[in-house]
């Protein structure tokens, strides 16, 4: 699995094939049968070790430019404790560790702390004497990266779509990037995984917006 990450393959294959949602819509936080509870409880992905699907699943991290391997588990990890504390015990010593904050005399179980993250709320785990954040989630069952990048797209469209329609709107993009201004330009919107895009369409040249900050 290392070997295709660091190669650049196609890694779609190795996820499941039962997601139909990314998230929990409208009031429906206890079904998550058919969305991904764990990228966005916990920001990970679940891969099968084969295209045609393993009882095995390795969770792992992305972001641009790395991969996290977190653990070996089944579907089973979900609930069962050994992800949540498998999470917890990596973010020691991270930004989701609650600095200053002292645990609970009696924590919770992970059999409680499943059962709020499944109805949308966020929890916090004990390592030791630290305390660090758990799942990550709102009330609708997003994550609040998720949440907070929508924002970011959102208000980059407002504040550009006044603009698309003046004359001279994009030149210094295409002459920073050394590229001819076109005489009637049109521009598009677009998304390209997660990150926004401003494309011009009679040349096809697309300008990055907004990007996924992961």
């Amino acid at each position: 699995m290392a070997a295709e990450i660091e190669t650049g393959n196609d890694m779609r294959p190795y996820l499941s094939d039962q997601l139909n949602y990314g998230y929990v819509r409208a009031k429906d936080q206890t079904l998550w049968g058919n969305k991904d509870y764990v990228l966005n409880a916990y920001e990970m992905h679940h891969l099968h070790l084969s295209p045609s699907g393993t009882k095995e699943l390795l969770y792992v991290s992305f972001s641009r430019v790395d991969a996290f391997f977190l653990m070996v588990g089944d579907h089973k990890s979900f609930d069962d404790g050994t992800l949540a504390q498998a999470v917890a015990d990596a973010r020691v010593g991270t930004s989701y560790e609650l600095k200053g904050i002292l645990g609970s005399r009696q924590p919770e179980t992970m059999s409680e702390h499943n059962r709020r993250q499944r109805r949308g709320l966020s929890t916090a785990f004990q390592v030791g004497d630290q305390v660090v954040m758990g799942a990550l989630l709102s009330s609708a069952g997003t994550s609040p990266l998720h949440t907070m990048h929508a924002d970011r797209i959102t208000e980059a469209m407002q504040q550009l779509d006044v603009q698309i329609d003046e004359p001279q709107f994009g030149r210094d993009w295409f002459e920073q990037n050394g590229k001819s201004y076109p005489a009637t330009p049109t521009f598009k919107w677009a998304i390209q995984y997660c990150d926004l895009y401003l494309v011009e369409t009679t040349t096809s040249v697309g300008f990055p917006i907004v990007k996924w900050r992961r």
